[in-house]
């Protein structure tokens, strides 16, 4: 019985991904590297064809030497893509983690037994970019007082980024990209495959920086990465989309939750607050200048301002 369910499931999420309209991790947008395919560069053999095209060279896949990643050594974290049990059982709880289980193992059996999960598992190696790994506050260095309140690098869930967005219903072309906590890059990738105005990610940790901008290189993707601490950045006066991929504690979200609310008080906009692993929604929740739109417990939360110009 158990077996024929995750067949259905991994029928049916494969199924999702080839429907139409949607090209499972392939780009597509106005920028010049979405029209490019990727390939995985192999250092024994040289370079593979994709099935997307005649290959072509990119420059290889880096390692970082800053030691920023950690070992994938262990089963369960091969197996779970880079996720720390102890660390969900501390956030979330014995109840949270317990929702956490029953929504993540059919994903990852996906991930792991179906081609569309094949090709979200390698997304490194099809599109010649490092992106992959757990990187713990202790690894992040010197980056100031607020490192307390950092949480572990994980990389985005292409597919769950892509239903999120995929549920605004927006003109992108209006919208204005926003990476809190932008770590190694991956979102904004994923983002391009959206034609917002622009897109950028702040990142306060220098060595996630360098590696972010290796991969927008290596992709040409025009995004833009600020090395900053993100409670003192200033939004842009454009109609945003912010994605926050559950980057930090509750102080600081409730800074830059502040910070928001200054801006949209000079100038009243569309923005949207796109919230994955949603720990900390008080900020946004309590905000009168906010409402939910979307909300599932321990996963994510979609708020829009309340006031539009």
């Amino acid at each position: 019985m158990l077996v024929k369910t995750l067949i259905h499931i991994t029928y049916v999420e494969t199924a999702w991904l080839s429907s139409p309209g949607r090209t499972p991790l392939q780009f597509a947008g106005p920028a010049p590297y979405l029209r490019t395919p990727s390939v995985l560069t192999d250092p024994t053999i040289g370079i593979h064809d994709t099935g997307l095209g005649p290959p072509f060279r990119v420059p290889p896949r880096f390692r970082p030497t800053s030691g920023v990643c950690l070992s994938m050594g262990s089963k369960w974290t091969r197996l779970m893509h880079g996720q720390d049990l102890w660390w969900i059982l501390r956030n979330h709880g014995f109840r949270g983690t317990i929702r956490w289980l029953r929504r993540s193992v059919p994903y990852y059996f996906w991930l792991h037994f179906s081609p569309a999960g094949h090709r979200e598992r390698d997304f490194d190696k099809i599109h010649g970019v490092e992106t992959e790994g757990m990187v713990p506050r202790w690894q992040m260095g010197d980056v100031g007082p607020n490192r307390r309140f950092a949480v572990q690098y994980v990389p985005t869930k292409p597919r769950k980024l892509y239903q999120l967005l995929d549920s605004l219903h927006i003109r992108h072309e209006k919208f204005t990209f926003i990476d809190i906590g932008s770590g190694k890059g991956r979102a904004l990738l994923l983002a391009s495959r959206y034609p917002f105005r622009r897109s950028l990610g702040v990142e306060f940790v220098p060595k996630l920086c360098e590696i972010a901008r290796r991969n927008l290189e290596i992709c040409r993707c025009p995004a833009e990465i600020l090395c900053m601490d993100a409670t003192q950045y200033i939004f842009p006066n454009d109609p945003l989309v912010i994605y926050l991929c559950n980057p930090f504690g509750l102080e600081p979200l409730q800074q830059l939750a502040k910070n928001l609310e200054r801006s949209l008080a000079i100038k009243p906009r569309p923005v949207y607050v796109v919230y994955w692993n949603a720990l900390h929604v008080q900020p946004f929740a309590e905000s009168p200048y906010f409402t939910q739109i979307a909300f599932r417990p321990d996963e994510f939360a979609i708020y829009k301002s309340a006031l539009d110009s």
